[in-house]
């Protein structure tokens, strides 16, 4: 199959990470994982709604099928982005994997609770980060 076509069908992930150490360990483990591509990296919740929205420099943006979302960010966190993409009509179908490093079981529940499709632990583990990925592609 032709990678343009393959390219064509993979789902597109928006990735929201303050961290640029854990942005790049997550791009390589997206790299590894064919039916996904990543389409920007973005470093905190206003940004990521600025994507999400197509506002300024993201006007053409391609609107992602996935969107990877750090729980602890600088000036807008996880949880008020997943709220305002699930308050949102246009935005409500997008999948959201919440990404966090706390040990918190009420924190992982919370986002659940808010609408998130998922929610996995940082360091991302690529085994784990794989599975739930193809278990969110249809």
């Amino acid at each position: 199959m032709n990678s343009e076509i393959e390219s064509a069908r993979a789902k597109g992930v928006l990735l929201v990470e303050d961290s640029a150490t854990q942005a790049i360990m997550t791009e390589a483990l997206l790299d590894d994982v064919d039916s996904f591509e990543l389409l920007e990296i973005v470093n905190d919740g206003l940004q990521a709604m600025a994507y999400l929205k197509r506002e300024g420099k993201y006007a053409d943006a391609r609107r992602p099928d996935l969107v990877l979302l750090d729980v602890n960010m600088p000036n807008k966190d996880g949880m008020e982005v997943l709220q305002e993409i699930r308050q949102d009509a246009e935005l409500r179908s997008i999948k959201v994997i919440m990404m966090s490093s706390t040990e918190s079981e009420e924190e992982l529940a919370k986002a659940h609770d808010q609408g998130a499709d998922a929610c996995i632990r940082k360091p991302l583990d690529a085994d784990e980060l794989v599975k739930l990925l193809e278990s969110l592609k249809s």
